[in-house]
């Protein structure tokens, strides 16, 4: 390499690639930290420099193959294993696919490192190209590149979503506090039983106020007299009717009064038992039919007493 030639490379060359050789760890433990700093800065420049000289020099490389050339094939030849040049790749991809069409300036790929580079390809990967190239001409573009890398967000939008997140946060912890305290005032307030409703049908209970217990009829209606039943009075149970019929006696026979009048009472005393029957479980009509043939049957028996008392005092 001429002169002219390694100066426009920086100072690299062959022969003086041994000042720059790794440091053994013996000679760095008896340093101070000063020392130890100082050296330290030189070689990460150094090293910096070697990264960002070799990805370029694979770009030169690969433009300049010739027949079955390949980079590994030339780049082997030159001392570099296959890792260095599968790393150095990584940078040159960049050079190709974004300082050549101008989205990147030299000077920032000047400042790349291996995991700037690696951060590039998943984030144009991951949302291409054109979010690359606005994040790399930022002034805070290393940390838009983290920020893409580890949650596929620019900055920005980072930013937005943890806004976003919080906000939401606090809602819920609000509602939950919200749904807490109405808990806790439902607890305190005591549970009141709704009535329990009357069955249907079931009579009202009697009560011990005469003005209640009967009321007084309205206009039109008859009050029932002593011994009679009204007319819209439950029916007595049949039991009862029979007993009834059974309690009449017959009545006594009479001084100079013949068996054929005691007869006759008794009829009179059956009759009178019916027409009870009828008067408590009848309807209206029945009660009206009963009282004609009442009528009409006192009117006969009537007549037969007579004729039969008659007969007895001719006797």
């Amino acid at each position: 390499m001429s002169k002219v030639t390694t100066a426009a490379a920086g100072g690299f060359t062959s022969t003086n690639a041994a000042k720059f050789s790794i440091v053994k760890m013996n000679a760095l433990a008896i340093l101070g930290r000063t020392a130890l700093l100082d050296i330290a800065s030189s070689a990460n420049a150094i090293g910096k420099a070697a990264f960002v000289t070799t990805a370029k020099v694979i770009v030169c490389v690969e433009n300049s193959l010739k027949g079955n050339e390949t980079k590994f094939s030339v780049l082997r030849s030159a001392g570099f294993r296959d890792s260095d040049i599968k790393n150095g790749s990584q940078l040159a991809r960049v050079w190709e696919e974004f300082v050549e069409p101008g989205h990147i300036s030299e000077d920032r790929f000047d400042e790349l490192t291996f995991r700037d580079a690696v951060h590039i390809h998943a984030a144009a990967k991951a949302r291409g190209k054109d979010i690359v190239r606005s994040v790399m001409n930022t002034p805070k573009w290393s940390e838009e590149l983290d920020c893409l890398a580890d949650h596929g967000q620019t900055l920005t939008e980072r930013k937005d979503a943890e806004a976003a997140r919080k906000a939401k946060e606090v809602k819920a912890a609000a509602e939950k506090a919200e749904a807490a305290k109405k808990a806790e005032a439902d607890a305190a307030t005591p549970e009141v039983e709704p009535p329990t409703p009357e069955p249907k049908g079931k009579a009202k209970p009697a009560t011990s106020d005469p003005a209640e217990a009967s009321p007084e009829p309205s206009a039109g209606e008859e009050t029932a007299g002593a011994g009679e039943t009204p007319p819209d009075a439950t029916p007595a149970p049949a039991k009862a009717k029979s007993a009834q019929i059974a309690t009449v006696s017959s009545p006594a026979p009479g001084k100079g009064q013949s068996a054929k009048v005691n007869e006759f009472r008794k009829l009179m005393a059956a009759a009178e038992a019916i027409g009870l029957d009828i008067i408590s479980s009848g309807t209206e009509a029945d009660i009206e039919g009963l009282r004609t043939s009442l009528e009409g049957l006192a009117v006969t028996l009537r007549d037969a007493i007579n004729a039969s008392i008659g007969e007895t005092a001719a006797a």
